[in-house]
């Protein structure tokens, strides 16, 4: 009786396929985050609105080494997208930030060109297949961008404009952060606004006909009032003034008064704040008003006070003039 052994061979054949549009490591480096350090940006109050031109622009780090894929089939879709980003305004391309009235563009070069966020693309090689690269050079763009006249502000020391963290990114094939190419990481950016003010930049103090009784009784006091009005992000603003001259007495408390003679040592004027409190003339005492309401005007009640210096000595007859400096600080 003949018995057949019967062999049977299983062949298993595997097909190797080069995965399609791969980074190649071989000629450049693979997905790469490109970032821009935190910032502190300053706004003014009166900032004209506007969006086309920016406040402020950032660029990112720049691409070093490309980043380069290959085995790319025509119609391999790719493109740029935002992350962690409310929704877009698609009439002007901003994003909005944390802070109403100030709004986010993105951006990207190519290391000649830019593009705006976002866009989707396919690409296209002369044949069915091709390599796929972002160059060195090409960099992430963020422009701020002031859309209302005023905003609102609540921390003199910075609001958060934008928190830190991934807020842009390139793709290959498939449209998610995992599948970046390059991608943009910012740290925090604050804004801080500063008052736009609006003031009489020159003040006359007249004494009129000073008499010799007049100077024999101590002198003349003449009230010195000032305002400065100020547009503020905060709501309210914060005023200082201060005083000095070129022609001080020597211990700072008048300023020297030239008379038609030319003499400047038997004349001086003293300034006093609104509390009645001498001022001194090198800019170091100063007073303060705080928590004025935006638009409204701070306003310093100051007095001049016309005194002889000289003892017997008088002035001669004729005008007489003196010049001093008010330096004014807003926050």
């Amino acid at each position: 009786m003949k018995k057949w052994l019967s062999i049977v061979a299983l062949f298993v054949i595997t097909i190797v396929k080069a995965q399609a549009c791969e980074v190649d490591l071989s000629d450049g480096v693979g997905p790469t985050t490109l970032s821009i350090p935190s910032q502190t940006i300053t706004i003014d109050a009166a900032a004209q609105t506007s969006t086309t031109v920016p406040v402020y622009s950032y660029d990112s780090s720049l691409q070093s080494t490309r980043i380069s894929y290959i085995n790319c089939l025509n119609g391999t879709p790719f493109g740029k997208s935002p992350y962690n980003l409310g929704p877009q305004d698609t009439s002007t391309k901003l994003y909005p930030t944390s802070v109403p009235g100030i709004g986010l563009k993105l951006r990207w070069n190519n290391a000649s060109a830019f593009g705006d966020f976002p866009s989707e693309g396919a690409m296209s090689f002369p044949s069915t297949m091709g390599r796929f690269i972002y160059p060195v050079g090409s960099y992430f763009r963020i422009e701020l961008y002031k859309t209302q006249p005023t905003v609102s502000l609540k921390n003199p020391d910075g609001d958060i404009l934008l928190p830190p963290g991934d807020i842009a990114y390139n793709w290959v094939l498939i449209n998610n952060i995992g599948h970046y190419a390059q991608k943009l990481n910012i740290g925090q950016i604050l804004v801080v606004s500063t008052p736009a003010c609006t003031f009489n930049n020159n003040k006359v103090v007249d004494f009129g006909l000073v008499t010799a009784a007049d100077l024999a009784a101590g002198g003349i006091e003449k009230d010195l009032n000032f305002d400065i009005t100020c547009q503020s992000d905060y709501g309210n603003y914060s005023a200082t003034a201060a005083i000095s001259t070129n022609t001080p007495s020597a211990d700072n408390q008048y300023i020297k008064v030239k008379d038609s003679a030319g003499n400047s040592d038997r004349l001086g004027i003293e300034i006093k704040d609104s509390q009645g409190q001498l001022m001194l003339l090198d800019g170091s005492t100063r007073e303060q008003l705080t928590n004025i309401v935006a638009n409204t005007p701070a306003t310093f009640h100051w007095k001049a006070h016309l005194k002889p210096t000289a003892g017997i000595l008088h002035p001669a007859n004729g005008d007489f003039t003196a010049q001093a400096e008010i330096i004014l600080q807003t926050k």
